[in-house]
């Protein structure tokens, strides 16, 4: 079940968060991300436990997706499909144009977004510590 997240959430979105990055908490100030307008966390729950999320900051009739995270043992079950689905269906009439970067390694990220529609726009070089990352787009101008 995909659902918005909420102030319970916090503890174990956490947890999902250091699967992107060991540093999540320390990066990403959830409580304030919750309250702030711009911003929002759709969650991904199976048996009342949380297995992927879906942070987004939305301005005008763009979206950029900040974070997408699946616990490993769920990957390649639709949970990252799901989330994006939810998503877009939520925001349907209102956004124009969905951006994301992703590191130019994770082909399992790419081969996703692009069969939501995504194209490679730019290439952000060392943006990931070193690493390239690509400049996804959905939409907008280019489409």
């Amino acid at each position: 079940m995909v659902r918005r997240a909420n102030y319970k959430d916090l503890k174990e979105l956490n947890v999902l968060g250091n699967v992107i990055d060991p540093n999540f908490s320390n990066l990403f100030n959830l409580r304030e991300i919750l309250k702030d307008k711009y911003s929002q966390i759709f969650v991904y729950e199976k048996d009342q436990k949380i297995i992927g999320f879906l942070h987004i900051t939305k301005l005008y009739e763009t979206i950029e997706i900040i974070n997408l995270a699946v616990l490993e043992a769920y990957r390649h079950q639709q949970v990252a499909s799901n989330l994006l689905d939810y998503m877009m269906s939520e925001m349907t009439g209102e956004i124009i144009k969905f951006i994301l970067e992703v590191n130019v390694n994770n082909l399992a990220a790419i081969n996703l977004y692009e069969k939501f529609g995504f194209k490679i726009a730019n290439i952000r070089k060392n943006y990931y510590n070193k690493e390239d990352a690509y400049l996804m787009i959905k939409g907008g101008e280019g489409e």
